[in-house]
């Protein structure tokens, strides 16, 4: 691991600790909650949120949408307060590679359900039950497709009422 991934992780780290010990116990919300994280490309990020909605309609989900950015100082407090803050049961990660893995790393700290998009197989390879690919080579680039199937898999990690 190179000098600045470990720093990285240790800034994560230090993030997720502080914003935890700094949040007040929060119940989750009534609704339960998913959210997207875009990744910076307008036209991907559009396709996806509108298979993700196609697959929440009529379902008693709120879809939230996080601040985009591909810079990994911008993304990580922004996933975190996605989780945190707005109490999201489930993160849903763009294709960008850098924030679906800077996603994971938080859904496994916070113990929040990731379900990634990226085509990068190492998002998932680190065998955290947190996070899980929904990417398939069939759906290259087919973002709509992809987003249904994400959106879909996300209402399998929601409590049954």
């Amino acid at each position: 691991m190179s000098r600045t991934a470990r720093f990285a992780s240790i800034s994560l780290c230090l993030l997720l600790v502080a914003t935890a010990a700094a949040a007040p116990e929060r119940s989750a919300p009534a609704t339960p909650v998913i959210a997207y994280m875009p990744g910076g490309d307008a036209a991907v990020d559009g396709a996806i949120l509108d298979g993700l909605r196609g697959a929440l309609a009529g379902h008693d989900v709120r879809l939230i949408v996080g601040v985009a950015s591909s810079q990994w100082s911008n993304a990580a407090p922004e996933t975190v307060r996605l989780a945190l803050d707005e109490g999201a049961r489930v993160l849903i990660t763009p294709p960008d590679r850098r924030v679906a893995h800077l996603m994971a790393q938080v859904a496994t700290r916070t113990r929040i359900q990731v379900v990634s998009t990226s085509a990068a197989p190492t998002v998932g390879a680190t065998g955290s039950t947190w996070v899980v690919s929904v990417y398939d080579e069939s759906l290259h680039e087919d973002w709509a497709a992809l987003g249904a199937r994400a959106g879909a898999k996300a209402l399998a990690y929601l409590p049954r009422r």
